[in-house]
């Protein structure tokens, strides 16, 4: 009796050409991804609307069909949620404690102290600079990962 393959690969996996190559091969596969990526198929994934099933006390998956052969499965845990939202807020009152007082520098010294923040990645997501050279905090951005608070991936993505 002939067995069915099914290819499995983590995030760094889930490249346009490599899913290209996998659809070339008529199988199933599953690809991790992640939620913040930003990708298209990420995007329209988390725009649909549907219900989370509950797997586990940690664990809600909803299954989100993006194309006729095309789905994901959109992992949350509440746990990592509350984990996600601690740490949001420890980067956030680090950068404003980074840039209090930034409104009376010169515009060279702000530019100075936004290249250091450019360097910790954790701190540069959730800042903003204004037209006049301000450093800010993003509230949009903030708000838009609290929306991703606890999931954990976008995947697995599978297909048919």
């Amino acid at each position: 009796m002939p067995v069915k393959a099914h290819l499995v690969a983590d995030r760094g996996f889930t490249s346009a050409e490599n899913r290209r190559y996998l659809r070339k091969g008529g199988g199933s596969y599953i690809i991790g991804e992640k939620l913040r990526s930003g990708s298209t198929e990420a995007r329209a994934a988390l725009s649909r609307q549907g219900r989370y099933k509950d797997i586990a006390q940690n664990l809600k998956v909803k299954e989100v069909r993006i194309a006729d052969d095309e789905r994901f499965v959109i992992c949350f845990n509440p746990e990592a949620a509350e984990r996600d939202a601690a740490i949001r807020a420890k980067m956030i009152a680090r950068l404003e404690d980074a840039i209090a007082g930034s409104d009376q520098l010169s515009r060279d010294k702000r530019a100075e102290l936004r290249g250091v923040i450019s360097t910790k990645p954790g701190l540069n997501r959730y800042l903003r600079v204004t037209p006049g050279g301000l450093l800010r905090i993003d509230a949009g951005k903030a708000k838009n990962e609290e929306n991703l608070d606890g999931s954990t991936c976008s995947g697995p993505r599978t297909r048919k």
